[in-house]
């Protein structure tokens, strides 16, 4: 689950950055020490400016990295797509599986970088 909740922590609405991060918050206060700093903080670190010692909603806040504009959000969206429409025909088109979704998520990091770098 947090693999799948930590990109949503560089996304333009604010309502989903809070929202991933009061889960993972969550997530991580059930969670012992050991497996926070095994499992949830390599699956965070991407999305993070600095390295945290202790998980909680308010260190989550202040270590974000910022998040990416709405055009660049879409852009990552809509650019597999269209590249996917062009290089298919109706006859070998495949529906979209978990490589094209980890495609759309990568580009959402690296618009996430170019950003901040």
């Amino acid at each position: 689950l947090a693999a799948k909740t930590a990109p949503l922590l560089c996304h333009p609405s604010s309502w989903l950055r809070y929202a991933s991060v009061s889960f993972l918050a969550g997530m991580a206060k059930r969670l012992r020490l050991t497996d926070v700093h095994c499992f949830l903080l390599p699956t965070l670190r991407p999305f993070l400016k600095r390295e945290m010692v202790v998980v909680t909603e308010e260190s989550l806040l202040e270590s974000l990295k910022s998040a990416i504009s709405r055009y660049n959000f879409m852009k990552a969206l809509t650019i597999p797509m269209q590249s996917h429409r062009l290089n298919t025909s109706e006859s070998d088109a495949t529906p979209p599986g978990r490589g094209r979704r980890q495609a759309i998520l990568s580009r959402v990091q690296e618009s996430s970088e170019a950003e901040v770098g």
